[in-house]
């Protein structure tokens, strides 16, 4: 979803504050194995002064509809979204999907559109 030049996202609702991004496992296995699944992004309250008190957004992180279009801008600065899965099974291969939700974004898994997949080992 980087700089495509001129595109604007169309918001699945109005509490929607731009594009969403979800992550789950590609199986049921996958998704055990990830344990949850924290979205950190712009709508988020990080607080540097207690880091341990920041338990993410559960739901779905979110690209920010400020970024939106992208014209070239000088100094233009990307929408960044961390996801982190906390609790990941040891010893364990896990495939992991996301995929973006806006109702002017299409996804096809099978062909790779409006989303990504990756694996996880974590030994």
């Amino acid at each position: 979803m980087g700089r495509i030049y001129g595109w604007l996202p169309d918001p699945i609702d109005e509490f929607a504050t731009g594009v969403l991004v979800k992550c789950s496992g590609v199986t049921a296995d996958d998704t055990y194995n990830l344990g949850t699944i924290r979205y950190y992004d712009m709508d988020y309250k990080f607080s540097a002064i207690a880091p341990g008190k920041n338990p993410g957004k559960l739901e779905n992180g979110s690209f920010h509809s400020m970024y939106f279009p992208y014209r070239g801008q000088i100094a233009y600065l990307q929408p960044l979204v961390f996801v982190m899965f906390d609790g990941v099974k040891r010893n364990t291969f896990i495939r992991v999907r996301c995929w973006l939700i806006a109702k002017n974004i299409k996804v096809d898994f099978a062909r790779g559109e409006g989303s990504a997949e990756f694996e996880i080992m974590y030994e």
